[in-house]
């Protein structure tokens, strides 16, 4: 296959473009020079890379500072690879196709993010499974990505691998499949093969082709690209498709060149891979060493020397007798000694090693960037159409059962409820559409279900009439108020008095949309006041002081940090583990991660959760705290530390489905 040729450097033509960008981004986000000057045989080369961006073209959220905006992340791109650098854009795993989401809908949306990926120039798609059956079934881009699929047959558009030239360097990619979630299966003509069989086969004919390196755009998991490492002889890189948070650093697989890059999802971070490598007549590109290797020391080193403190506390506090100190004695010495290897190690990676190297940086995709305005116009220019569509395909909402109610709107609510009103015309709910208002969104329909009252529900708003129900209002939490109101507000069980958090966190208060859910805070901050919810307001403050008077009503029986779960709930899905990139860091709780303790990060149980979780695979089981937060964003139930995982046999595997029950809150 002939190589493609990135002729110019990746780089926006609007110099003045380019200084607001740079004054936009600051400290947050400089572009390190190349430490070793580019010269007759050597070359410097920046490699950008997204992963899993999951249909995701803008943040969707409440949350102030959300990562994420193709717009943003185009406009990054110029800002972060130095003057006169070559630079080029790939990709893995699913990009252009969302939820599910099909027909026109899948359509436009995967023409937007189509068409943006080839505003940032993009050489290489790792096509992921979820955009390989839309375009099988014919509601892809209309205007093909250069995909890659070397395991999977029929295609369309689809190569096994394209090896791509950058500033006199041609690097070699991949596109590797793996298969989709449980449940799912790719539709004809598509037909899945062997990956590693694949690889072997594209690897060699990059390499034929004068390839330097070959890096593999996998639409898979962590778990499996350690497998896939092993397995294919001559990659270089294995950039993660279907990774859950981003990596620092590029991993090692053990007894292999490959390592492991992964960038997160949704569009939240770019990762930045700084090749270092000689021209054809400076020598051979591998194996490339790691340049970030005295960084990486560096973060090792900061661990171990928090873990000396905590060793010495404990030494201390146990004094010199009891098996806590003889146990504690060894380790420590252990510690000294790791501690004085990764410090020569952190002297040492000043100076850039000595052949062929990489440097790796994972950028955040912040909201104080300034987007791309081209970028920016052609998503506004979407969200018209989808508003368009939206609004043509717009039905009446269904009328309500014979004896069920219907939505009144909260100005009818004012007229005996003047306090309550007045209280909840002080909050966000109030102003929740006016946000959508001022984002040009409040014609979409995804957007607007979560801001107005009864959208689409028997009885309630639509697009085409919002009826008076505009904002997060009364019957929102209290349900529809027609029969409540006929009644003169005393018709018993006309109204619901108050509202689980599970609705809410089922609602909208769910990742990706709000990651930082706290049920109780929210009804004291920004639901109730005086006059709405007195009693519920001192209960909730009992409960904060300690002082055990009871449960408020409604707040519901063992509910831990307003997030809907109670002791006794049982829940099942899927977990993974994590552990040595994360260990000695500080979790989202404060705490330090340690990987050899039995902990989970969760956004579906609170923090101090207790909980039991087995392996519905094997039969295993383990008692464990949750003290981080994280899976929400993958549809994880919970991501166990690496000695959980060790107990609940999952190391391997990476992934398992297990049945969760909370034991304590």
């Amino acid at each position: 296959m002939p190589s493609a040729r990135l002729a110019t450097p990746l780089r926006t033509p609007l110099a003045a473009l380019l200084a607001v960008l740079v004054a936009s981004c600051g400290a947050a986000c400089p572009g390190p020079g190349p430490d070793k000057p580019s010269g007759p045989t050597w070359r410097v080369v920046e490699v950008f890379y997204t992963t899993h961006m999951a249909g995701f073209y803008e943040p969707c959220g409440c949350e102030p500072g959300q990562l994420g905006g193709i717009d943003r992340l185009l406009g990054l791109m110029p800002v972060l690879a130095p003057a006169g650098t070559p630079a080029l854009y790939v990709a893995a795993g699913d990009h252009v196709a969302y939820k599910g989401e099909k027909d026109a809908r899948a359509k436009i949306r995967a023409d937007l993010i189509a068409d943006l990926m080839r505003r940032g120039s993009v050489a290489a798609v790792g096509a992921g499974a979820a955009d390989l059956a839309l375009v099988a079934r014919g509601s892809g881009p209309a205007a093909p990505l250069p995909w890659l699929a070397a395991n999977v047959e029929g295609a369309p558009g689809a190569k096994g691998h394209a090896v791509v030239e950058a500033g006199g360097v041609k690097l070699g990619f991949v596109g590797l499949v793996a298969p989709p979630d449980a449940g799912a299966a790719l539709p004809a003509p598509l037909k899945m093969g062997d990956a590693a069989a694949a690889a072997r086969k594209e690897v060699d004919a990059a390499r034929a082709e004068g390839a330097r390196l070959v890096m593999a755009l996998y639409d898979g998991e962590r778990a499996d690209a350690y497998k896939l490492a092993a397995a294919v002889p001559g990659l270089d890189f294995i950039v993660v498709g279907r990774s859950e948070r981003p990596a620092p650093f590029a991993d090692a697989v053990e007894g292999t060149a490959a390592r492991l890059l992964e960038a997160g999802q949704q569009g939240e971070h770019l990762g930045v891979l700084e090749l270092h490598l000689p021209l054809p007549d400076g020598g051979t590109a591998g194996p490339l060493a790691d340049g970030d290797d005295g960084a990486r020391a560096a973060a090792d080193l900061e661990k171990v020397r928090a873990q000396i403190v905590e060793i010495e506390a404990r030494l201390k506090a146990a004094g010199s007798a009891g098996p806590v100190s003889g146990d504690l004695g060894p380790l420590l010495a252990r510690k000294h000694g790791e501690e004085k290897a990764l410090a020569a190690r952190v002297a040492a990676g000043a100076t850039p090693p000595a052949g062929p190297y990489f440097k790796l940086r994972v950028e955040r995709v912040h909201d104080k960037l300034v987007g791309l305005p081209a970028a920016r116009a052609r998503i506004e220019e979407y969200a018209l159409a989808l508003a368009a569509l939206d609004f043509a395909e717009e039905k009446p909402p269904p009328a309500p059962d014979p004896g069920k109610a219907s939505y009144i709107g909260a100005e009818k609510c004012k007229s005996c409820h003047e306090e309550e009103y007045a209280v909840w015309a002080k909050t966000p709910h109030h102003g929740a559409l006016d946000t959508l208002v001022e984002k040009k969104r409040d014609k979409v329909a995804e957007c607007v279900d979560c801001h107005v009252a009864g959208f689409r529900k028997a009885g309630g708003s639509s697009l085409h009439d919002l009826k008076g129900l505009g904002g997060v209002q009364c019957e929102n939490c209290h349900g529809p108020g027609s029969l409540h109101e006929d009644s003169g507000g005393y018709g018993p069980g006309t109204i619901k008095k108050s509202t689980p958090a599970a609705e809410c966190t089922s609602w909208c208060h769910h990742p990706p949309h709000d990651t930082t859910f706290d049920y109780k805070k929210m009804l004291k901050a920004g639901v109730l006041g005086p006059g709405h919810g007195d009693e519920l307001l001192k209960t909730l403050g009992a409960l904060d002081k300690g002082d055990g008077k009871g449960k408020a009503k409604g707040v519901g029986k063992g509910v831990g940090a307003g997030l809907g779960v109670g002791v006794g709930d049982v829940l099942e899905g899927t977990a993974s583990w994590y552990g040595a990139r994360f260990h000695g860091k500080r979790t989202a709780y404060g705490e330090t991660f340690d990987m050899t303790a039995l902990t989970a990060a969760s956004v579906r149980f609170p923090y101090g959760a207790r909980l039991r979780v087995e392996n519905l695979d094997n039969g295993r089981s383990v008692e464990l705290r949750v003290n981080d937060r994280g899976g929400g964003r993958s549809g994880r139930v919970l991501d166990v530390s690496r000695a959980s995982a060790e107990s609940l046999n999952m190391l391997h595997r990476g992934v398992a489905r297990v049945r969760v029950t909370v034991l304590a809150l």
